[in-house]
């Protein structure tokens, strides 16, 4: 993103700094909160949740992750740092999506070599799991944006309303991607696509 925007990239830079800036603000106020034992979200609790447990897959992590910094965190500061006319800023905020496209090889490649269970997949996928890779994560910034839209239209004394309706259905969709243990097991998961042995900061070390 810092490179995109010195390349000039953006109709708005200043205003997709500012969205970037109040975005990552949102993942580091919830991870405070939870680590210092304060209510946070209901989409990060559960991926907190999942996180100190063991047997969890590192992609399961990863969409945990995405679920509630996409569809909850992106909407709402999307319509913190809004101007006048939200609309507007549409065509900037579809560029952030080229962006983020553009990185998905590179994040696979590193993530293939903490799981070698996911290389076998990747391998096996050809071309097909990188395009709906970028197909789930333009889907996904598409409902952060209508969600985006919906609060701007909502009266300001109704706002906090919804934003728990985006954040329980959000929590919902994180349930179905990484439910808690003993609601589901992946069969065989354990042994062929599970995290890395050396555990979680051997996953953050290979993918940084």
């Amino acid at each position: 993103m810092r490179d995109a925007l010195h390349a000039g990239a953006f109709a708005a830079p200043d205003w997709v700094e500012t969205l970037d800036v109040a975005f990552a603000q949102r993942y580091l106020e919830a991870y405070v909160a939870h680590r210092c034992g304060r209510p946070t979200t209901a989409a990060w609790a559960h991926a907190f949740a999942r996180a100190a447990e063991p047997g969890h897959l590192v992609l399961q992590h990863l969409l945990l992750e995405m679920a509630a910094h996409i569809l909850l965190d992106l909407g709402v500061a999307t319509h913190g740092v809004a101007p006048q006319d939200l609309a507007t800023r549409r065509a900037d905020f579809q560029r952030i999506d080229q962006v983020l496209a553009a990185m998905l090889d590179d994040v696979q490649d590193d993530l293939n070599r903490v799981v070698p269970g996911m290389a076998w997949l990747d391998r096996a996928g050809g071309r097909w799991d990188e395009a709906l890779a970028r197909a789930a994560l333009v889907r996904w910034r598409g409902t952060a944006w209508r969600r985006a839209l919906a609060l701007d239209r909502t009266p300001e004394a109704l706002r906090p309303e919804r934003v728990a309706r985006i954040d329980h259905a959000t929590a919902r969709t994180a349930r179905r991607l990484c439910p808690p243990p003993g609601r589901f097991v992946l069969p065989g998961s354990d042994r062929w696509v599970r995290d890395d042995p050396d555990g979680v900061p051997a996953v953050i070390d290979a993918l940084r």
